[in-house]
């Protein structure tokens, strides 16, 4: 008995180099809003690591390569792969590690999503009055910054990027030239596809 057991772990070690090698783990990247698939997408299994006493944190790629034709990937699975990070070309928007998802190797195959761009005009109703106003003061509303932005009523339109095919709440607050200011008022609106421009105009 102990012979055969001692043969069969044999067969399972012998594997040489250039054997077919089977990929356990398989995403798909898709275009979120439309399910559009993302050929030729950049995409890196990553694996955490911690050090210094302060515990920060940097990531090592394990695997990485492209998507096919319909947006998938396959990687053989190790258990130092724990994120995935998906890059589109310049169309979609790259915010670096923190778009990166929690690998699911339960997944037969796992779905994952890229930003599409949409630029986007900002513009103030014209109600007659808008000498008196100072500046808009627009709340972080963009991927692209979490800063909180003054705008000069005579600085419209304002140009930024937003999520494309995403439900998007702007909020604002308008400063008047002898000094008070709204209420915090909030405009919600449907972003426009990738690519194309969204133009909201901000009541008062």
């Amino acid at each position: 008995m102990n012979a055969k057991i001692f043969f069969f772990s044999l067969l399972i070690a012998g594997c040489t180099p250039g054997d077919p090698v089977i990929a356990d783990y398989r995403g798909q990247v898709l275009e979120y809003g439309t399910e559009d698939v993302i050929e030729g997408a950049q995409v890196k299994l990553l694996n955490p690591v911690f050090s210094g006493p302060t515990g920060a944190g940097s990531y090592q790629a394990v695997w990485q390569g492209t998507t096919d034709h319909q947006g998938v990937f396959s990687a053989t699975w190790t258990d130092e792969m724990q994120l995935v990070y998906c890059v589109g070309d310049s169309t979609f928007f790259d915010l670096g590690q923190h778009q990166a998802a929690w690998m699911e190797r339960e997944e037969p195959l796992q779905k994952l999503y890229l930003m599409g761009k949409s630029p986007l005009v900002l513009n103030i109703q014209d109600t007659g009055q808008a000498q008196t106003i100072s500046h808009l003061e627009l709340f972080p509303f963009s991927p692209s910054t979490n800063e909180v932005i003054n705008v000069p009523h005579h600085s419209f339109p304002f140009f930024s990027e937003v999520f494309a095919n995403y439900p998007l709440s702007l909020s604002y607050r308008v400063h008047f030239l002898n000094g008070q200011t709204s209420e915090i008022l909030t405009r919600s609106f449907l972003t426009g596809s990738r690519g194309d421009t969204s133009h909201i105009v901000l009541p008062y």
